[in-house]
């Protein structure tokens, strides 16, 4: 019965009766642009949100972004949600991994996180976002990054073309990880977009050998 939601122009909200109703979670100081939730995989009460849309939403002009100001975490089920201080970057320039990121996963066999950060690549941590080291991508080489983590404790990542007029050395396309995102192998099948934009990735529940890449090209 209790449902998390966030909203990148709405906050974190918070349903105990099965969607019936809802109570709004985050506080009105905090950024509420979020942009991706997940639980951790061995303590349930455990949450975070990431916050900052690059290309805009409904609530605002088309093109016009929602800075983010890093990770958010609550500890009581969705009750209350606190900064992590190590990914606050609250000015107003886009210079940091914390300003967009766009989405957040963990490993369910190691509990390692990861998170996708635009223009900047995918992130690892072993402290659930505490402190975290860039191990795919470079910095304005990928408008686009995304990050999965199969149920066996596989890593795939995808990259998209460079922002426009940046010379991109690090090709995009699609990458896995066996060893817990430590090192990672170019897997991009040739019929994938010579330039591709934005990628979403998901996996099968069913067989862990099986995942998908949704790439806007």
């Amino acid at each position: 019965d209790i449902i998390l939601a966030g909203g990148v122009s709405g906050g974190m909200w918070k349903s105990i009766d099965g969607g019936q109703t809802w109570s709004k979670k985050s506080d009105i100081s905090d950024n509420v642009a979020v942009s991706a939730l997940v639980q951790h995989p061995f303590n349930q009460d455990e949450w975070f949100y990431s916050t900052g849309e690059i290309i805009g939403n409904s609530a605002r002009a088309s093109g016009a972004p929602f800075r983010g100001s890093g990770i958010f975490t609550s500890t009581d089920n969705g009750e209350t949600w606190n900064q992590i201080q190590s990914t606050k970057d609250d000015d107003i320039f886009y210079n940091s991994p914390y300003d967009y990121i766009s989405n957040l996963t963990f490993s369910p066999t190691t509990g390692t996180s990861f998170f996708g950060s635009n223009g900047f690549g995918i992130y690892r941590s072993t402290d659930a976002f505490e402190s975290s080291q860039r191990v795919l991508g470079e910095t304005n080489q990928q408008f686009w990054a995304s990050v999965a983590v199969t149920n066996q404790g596989v890593v795939i990542a995808a990259l998209s073309s460079a922002f426009f007029g940046v010379t991109q050395t690090q090709q995009p396309g699609v990458y896995i990880s066996t060893d817990d995102g430590l090192n990672w192998t170019n897997i991009t099948p040739d019929t994938f977009p010579s330039n591709p934009d934005r990628s979403v990735i998901g996996t099968s529940e069913s067989d862990p050998n099986i995942f998908f890449v949704f790439t806007d090209a």
